[in-house]
């Protein structure tokens, strides 16, 4: 009997059946992941305060005002694609709402024109994105990032967010407000050097520079942030 023989044949074709049956029920952890990150609205929804969605390849012209920090009625996509965070063939991207602002510069970057814009109540920011001095913002928690990761990145406020602990934070914790608590930078945000650090049997708060911290039990992570020189 051949390797090629019927009774051969018509396992492997079953086998193979039941293998795409299985994926299509049963989709990888990363397709599974994919298929739950929805597609991106045109602009910031009004409840929102942070979002993650997936823009489509961006075309043409659309409405976009500021640099960096953006009008929440700007096209999104076009916006993330303007600020680095994506190319223009789309991808995912990670966004939140910050304070209104007095103004907003217009430039033209990556194949986007931006245009000025006066006093507006909201304003979005794409975490990740490369700055104008080419420094990405910092996720809103430390752990946003994974645990584990250190750098050099930009806190474009320090508005709200819960953190734990005092110079040592969990790694749950709001990145900016912890840099606000040490003193490192003020309640406009600025550059800031984050650091992985390990986990504490205990977490103490305190009030420091205008920001209120939590104790907390033992935490598997933690962080420290520090001035950039």
């Amino acid at each position: 009997m051949t390797r090629n023989s019927l009774p051969g044949l018509l396992a492997f074709a079953i086998l193979s059946v039941a293998v795409v049956v299985v994926a299509a029920l049963y989709p990888s952890r990363a397709d599974a992941q994919r298929a739950a990150i929805g597609i991106c609205p045109s602009t910031m929804p009004a409840g929102s305060t942070e979002l993650e969605c997936s823009c489509p390849p961006t075309s043409g012209g659309a409405p976009v005002w500021g640099t960096d920090f953006y009008t929440d009625d700007s096209s999104l996509c076009h916006a993330a694609v303007h600020s680095g965070a994506i190319p223009a063939t789309g991808g995912t991207i990670s966004v939140r709402v910050l304070p209104g602002r007095d103004y907003y510069t217009g430039s033209q970057r990556n194949g986007v024109a931006s245009s000025n814009y006066g006093s507006w109540s909201r304003t979005v920011v794409f975490v990740g994105a490369t700055a104008v001095d080419g420094v990405p913002l910092c996720p809103g928690s430390y752990n946003a990032n994974g645990t584990g990761w250190s750098g050099t990145c930009r806190c474009p406020d320090t508005g709200a967010g819960v953190v734990w602990g005092t110079g040592v934070y969990t790694a749950d914790s709001n990145l900016c407000r912890a840099a606000r608590h040490v003193g490192v930078i003020g309640a406009g945000g600025g550059l800031v050097r984050v650091s992985a650090a390990a986990g504490q049997g205990s977490y103490s708060g305190s009030t420091r520079n205008g920001v209120t911290t939590n104790d907390w039990g033992s935490y598997g992570a933690s962080f420290q942030v520090s001035a950039v020189n």
